[in-house]
């Protein structure tokens, strides 16, 4: 997610973001400035540089989407880990940055931030994820993304036999 402000309202958002009390692993994303100076005194653009894919899913995906995820990293992703991010995403606008809501999911073979939004009046979520991952994990998150949007997806679990 990229935007636009005045270096001064960049920094503010910035020290925001990187010391938030709410979410410490937001402090270990890696931000890059770079000054366009297009405007005022110059307008700087932050750049996730860990930003492994971003894209949208379908809203009814949401769970076992990040059930995917947490299970590619090797965490247990478990109804107290759904409940964290079910009860956050209604208060969700993917057009607001300041209400993108972060998820952590440490797994003993990485670390992803997940970052999801509604979009308001669809019935989609937009989503980014970020870390540090390798060309196999990458390419799984990529895809584990693009079926979300465009199938779907039922857990086993969740099926009634």
């Amino acid at each position: 997610m990229n935007f636009h402000q005045c270096p001064a309202a960049t920094t503010s958002v910035v020290t925001q973001l990187v010391t938030h009390p709410a979410s410490t692993f937001v402090a270990s994303s890696v931000y890059a400035f770079c000054d366009l100076g297009s405007c005022c005194s110059g307008v700087w653009m932050l750049h996730r540089s860990n930003l492994i894919h971003t894209g949208w899913i379908w809203e009814e995906n949401t769970r076992v989407f990040c059930e995917v995820l947490a299970w590619l990293v090797g965490y247990a992703f478990d109804d107290l880990d759904w409940m964290a991010v079910g009860t956050a995403l209604p208060d969700t606008d993917d057009e607001d940055e300041g209400r993108w809501y972060s998820y952590p999911l440490v797994g003993a073979k990485a670390t992803l931030e997940l970052r999801l939004a509604q979009a308001v009046g669809g019935f989609e979520l937009s989503f980014e994820v970020l870390g540090s991952a390798d060309e196999v994990l990458s390419a799984q998150i990529q895809l584990a993304g693009d079926m979300a949007a465009q199938y779907v997806i039922t857990s086993r679990a969740g099926l009634m036999l």
